[in-house]
C-alpha cells in the first residue's frame, strides 16, 4: 500500500476511536450531577459511570463520595428518588469490602429473586439484572460489574424498587463514564 493510503487508513482509525470513546462518556446532564461533585470526585482521583437516561421525575437526592486515607477505600453513591412516591433507585461504587446485594425488607426479612433480565452495556459489558416482583415489593439489582479501568473505584452496582423492570434496565444499559 502507498503512504498516502496508510494515512488514510490510520486517520479513519483514529476517529473511529474517537467515536466510540465519545459515546460511552457524558456530561452528567441528565444524571443531575452537580458541579461541586464533579469537582470532589477530580480531587478525589475517581471515575465513575452515570445512568445518561432516567426515568421520568427523578430528582438526585443524594451524592456523597466517601473519603478514606487509602484510594481502594474510597466509595461513591448516588440516590434518585421520584418525589411523592416510593420509586427510588441507586448507583454505588466500590473497590473492596463489598458484599452481595440482597432483596431486603423492611422488617429484616430477604426476598429471593423471582426472574432476570439481560442486557448488555458499553462501559460494563453483558449483565444479567435479578428482579422481585412479589406483591407489594418490586425491587430489581445488579450485583457488583467490574468497571475495567486503571483508577478507582473498582466496582459498580445498580438497584431500585418501586420502578418498571425495563426503566431498571434502561438505567442499566445508559451508564456511561462521566467527563
Amino acid at each position: 500500500m502507498s503512504t498516502i493510503l496508510w494515512k488514510l487508513v490510520g486517520a479513519v482509525a483514529l476517529l473511529c476511536s474517537v467515536a466510540v470513546s465519545s459515546a460511552q462518556t457524558t456530561s452528567g446532564k441528565v444524571a443531575q450531577i452537580p458541579t461541586t461533585f464533579k469537582t470532589k470526585l477530580k480531587a478525589s482521583k475517581l471515575r465513575i459511570v452515570v445512568p445518561t437516561w432516567i426515568p421520568k421525575g427523578f430528582k438526585l437526592v443524594k451524592s456523597n463520595v466517601v473519603q478514606e486515607k487509602e484510594m481502594f477505600m474510597r466509595d461513591v453513591h448516588l440516590r434518585y428518588e421520584k418525589p411523592g412516591t416510593k420509586s427510588s433507585f441507586f448507583v454505588q461504587f466500590a473497590s473492596d469490602g463489598i458484599g452481595d446485594p440482597f432483596f431486603d425488607l423492611p422488617n429484616g426479612d430477604t426476598l429471593e429473586a423471582t426472574g432476570t433480565e439481560i442486557g448488555k452495556n458499553s462501559v460494563i459489558g453483558a449483565f444479567e439484572m435479578e428482579y422481585v416482583t412479589k406483591k407489594p415489593y418490586l425491587m430489581w439489582h445488579i450485583t457488583w460489574y467490574e468497571l475495567k479501568q486503571k483508577g478507582y473505584p473498582k466496582y459498580v452496582l445498580v438497584a431500585g424498587e418501586n420502578i418498571a423492570i425495563s426503566d431498571g434496565k434502561k438505567i442499566i444499559e445508559s451508564l456511561s463514564w462521566l467527563k
